[in-house]
């Protein structure tokens, strides 16, 4: 039982990062026009606040 819900948390977790960063990458790569790729990467630089200033 406590097996299953560690599991489950950890899927939920990971679930919602994964969300947290492929929601906006489609935004950018729709607004945009950016590869899956470039957009990926400017929102993984921005949320993790190191900007280093090539967009």
């Amino acid at each position: 039982q406590t097996k299953i819900r560690v599991t489950s948390t950890v899927l939920f977790i990971l679930f919602g990062c994964l969300l947290f960063v492929a929601l906006p990458a489609l935004i950018f790569q729709h607004i945009e026009g950016w590869s899956a790729l470039e957009s990926i990467y400017f929102v993984v630089i921005t949320l993790t606040t190191i900007g280093f200033g090539d967009f």
